[in-house]
């Protein structure tokens, strides 16, 4: 399965049709060199395939400490099976799991986690292999031990016992799809944590019940159709943004961020309830965040509107994927699929003889490598600075307001303006951009000209207007400048003068430091391999990330 529709298409899409899901990937095999898609599952799935170290597997980065990391290698060949590409790669990461897989799942006795066992044998299963002997292990035996009274599948561990939704979940598919049906109890464990607003919460043993988004993906996945797969889809449905994205759960109080790794879980568990307009939104959401500047990273989906970010960028990109193409977990596998890892056709960056695109360029009309083909969320590797900040619709920026530039900006669309909080910034320092009058959802690239030096990229809001701050480069020329935001699905131009002031390095005074990440980080805390204790308790939570 494949979803062939490009961005400008799926931002008109308000239904979308069986064909359009169940096509294969569209891949141009050229005399010599890569092969290419103009899929965007397809071309993520092939930079996934690309991220793999010495070719076979994952590692997770973490204070500038390498881990190798099973679960998210698990993910990576979940997502090329559902994409139908990269099958050397897959059947290469499968081995090298293989060989790792008491890692993973524990040994059997002390130790033995329900989630990392139900998500092995669902790759096990899908490429082929015999979970029953998959590295020497029995992992269909090894989770049925793990069935409690309660029907739960809970972790043996010193560490404790941290399966829950979506754990028990998996651990239901995977039993459906290598023994005859899994116990009626799990499902009953599985539905006592749903709650009244139809979704499912993500802990057992927690109340008050709060509904947690992943889990409640994750539910609906293994749930059999029915009243309480309808009430979960409902409450996906009730809870998506206007963006078509969907938010992490609260932690702590504090909202989760919208998202492209909740949004892949939702959309595919949409698409299985047959909800499509939904899924079309939350399509749209995830090919937004695509990297579609050519480039090492094209292909990547960002975690959120903020960027492309490496630490962050493989596990989104391998569950966004999921809900690119509808991947049903119950039967994906390696049928029929590709062994190259396909390219996402891109746009070459900006050079210095480069001028504004124009409304031509828009997303979908392209058929060779150099045109454009959707949206970009990263900047390329010239890139000087990152987006600092993206706004929701109507959002202030989170610049301190400023004086608006006074001096008259021009625009290539009538409806189309914007504004910077100051008309001069000094080397290295930063300005906030706003504009509106842009395509609601489509990405916006921010430069710096006369010669095109691309500062970063920002989502547009539900309401066609968005702002980003920005940093000028430390080497930026002082003197007159024009700040360029360019709409890359419309190919809305805005321009605005900007004086760029020497630095003030030479008198001691240095320039603020742009952090993004910090969704990334806690992502990564959730997710990643830390220490043999912390990755352990990790794996066993079976985290809505792992």
């Amino acid at each position: 399965m494949s979803f062939l529709i490009r961005t400008a298409a799926v931002v008109s899409a308000t239904v979308l049709g069986a064909g359009a899901l169940l096509a294969a990937p569209a891949l141009a095999v050229p005399a010599e060199g890569p092969v290419y898609t103009t899929d965007p599952a397809a071309g993520a799935a092939g930079w996934l395939a690309r991220q793999l170290v010495d070719g076979d597997h994952m590692q997770t980065d973490f204070g500038g400490t390498k881990y190798d990391d099973q679960g998210l290698t698990a993910d990576v060949i979940l997502a090329l099976d559902s994409a139908k590409v990269g099958q050397d790669a897959a059947a290469a990461a499968t081995g090298w799991l293989a060989d790792n897989v008491r890692t993973y799942v524990g040994n059997g006795e002390t130790e033995s986690y329900a989630g990392a066992l139900a998500k092995t044998i669902l790759v096990a299963d899908a490429q082929g292999e015999d979970p029953r002997n998959f590295g020497g292990v029995d992992l269909v035996v090894q989770l049925e031990n793990l069935h409690s009274q309660t029907g739960r599948y809970s972790d043996v561990s010193e560490y404790g016992d941290y399966s829950n939704a979506i754990t028990q979940s998996l651990a239901i598919i995977a039993l459906n799809r290598t023994t005859d049906a899994a116990p009626q109890d799990a499902g009953a464990s599985l539905r006592s944590l749903q709650c009244q607003d139809g979704g499912f919460a993500l802990s057992y043993d927690v109340q008050p019940c709060v509904s947690d988004p992943d889990g409640t993906a994750h539910a609906i996945q293994a749930l059999n159709p029915g009243e309480s797969q309808e009430a979960a889809l409902d409450y996906l449905e009730g809870i998506q943004q206007e963006n078509g994205g969907f938010t992490a759960a609260a932690t702590g109080g504090v909202p989760g961020a919208v998202n492209s790794n909740t949004t892949g879980l939702a959309t595919a568990a949409l698409l299985k309830g047959d909800r499509p307009d939904p899924a079309a939104a939350g399509m749209q959401y995830l090919t937004g965040l695509q990297v579609t500047v050519n480039g090492d990273d094209v292909g990547a989906i960002a975690y959120d509107g903020t960027g492309f970010d490496a630490t962050t960028a493989p596990r989104a990109t391998s569950q966004a994927i999921l809900g690119l193409i509808g991947a049903d977990l119950n039967t994906v596998d390696n049928t029929d699929a590709a062994a190259e890892a396909p390219v996402l056709e891109g746009t070459d960056p900006p050079t210095s003889s480069s001028s504004a695109p124009s409304s031509s360029s828009s997303a979908g009309s392209s058929t060779s490598p150099s045109s454009s083909s959707g949206s970009s969320t990263s900047s390329p590797s010239s890139s000087s600075a990152p987006v600092s900040s993206t706004s929701a619709p109507s959002t202030p920026s989170t610049s301190t307001p400023a004086t608006t530039a006074t001096t008259p900006a021009t625009s290539t669309s009538e409806s189309a303006s914007v504004s910077a909080d100051l008309g001069s910034v000094a080397q290295g320092g930063s300005v906030t951009v706003t504009v509106s009058g842009f395509l609601p959802g489509e990405t916006a690239r921010v430069e710096l000209h006369s010669t095109p030096i691309v500062l970063g990229t920002f989502l547009i809001g539900a309401d066609g207007a968005g702002s980003a701050t920005v940093t000028i480069p430390d080497d930026a020329e002082a003197g007159q400048h024009e700040i360029w935001v360019i709409g890359e699905t419309s190919g809305v131009v805005v321009t605005i003068p900007v004086t760029v002031e020497p630095s003030l390095a030479a008198t001691g005074v240095s320039s603020g430091v742009t952090t993004l990440g910090i969704i990334g980080l806690v992502t990564l805390l959730l997710g990643g391999s830390l220490l043999l204790i912390a990755r352990r308790r990790s794996v066993a939570a079976g985290h809505r990330h792992r």
